[in-house]
């Protein structure tokens, strides 16, 4: 996942992120600017998902309305959220996932 090309997206403010993609998951790779405290995210349209996994911490965030909140211990904190890909009828299928190698967030202009 490290290795996939990076989108532009801002999530919110008081955070620096990244936004990848992989099989049908949309991860967001998060920190903040400096400092503790809680964190408000809003996906980008097309990422409809309904929970956002923290990686490696054994616990979910549920999404509402395209947005979600996430609290950072301290200065140097992060996280990584993997949020499945939906489309209105439930979530992309595997063959769904990339079309011709091509992503699924194509629409968003690749990080510099």
């Amino acid at each position: 996942m490290l290795n996939t090309p990076s989108y532009a997206w801002s999530f919110g403010s008081g955070l620096r992120t990244s936004l990848k993609d992989l099989n049908g998951y949309a991860y967001v790779l998060a920190m903040t600017d400096g400092g503790s405290r809680r964190r408000a995210f809003a996906l980008p349209q097309g990422v409809d998902g309904r929970s956002a996994e923290v990686v490696g911490e054994q616990r979910s965030i549920p999404i509402t309305d395209g947005r979600f909140e996430d609290t950072f211990a301290g200065e140097f904190s992060h996280h990584i959220y993997r949020i499945m890909i939906w489309r209105n009828s439930g979530p992309l299928l595997p063959w769904e996932h990339r079309s011709r190698g091509r992503s699924v967030l194509q629409g968003f202009p690749p990080r510099d």
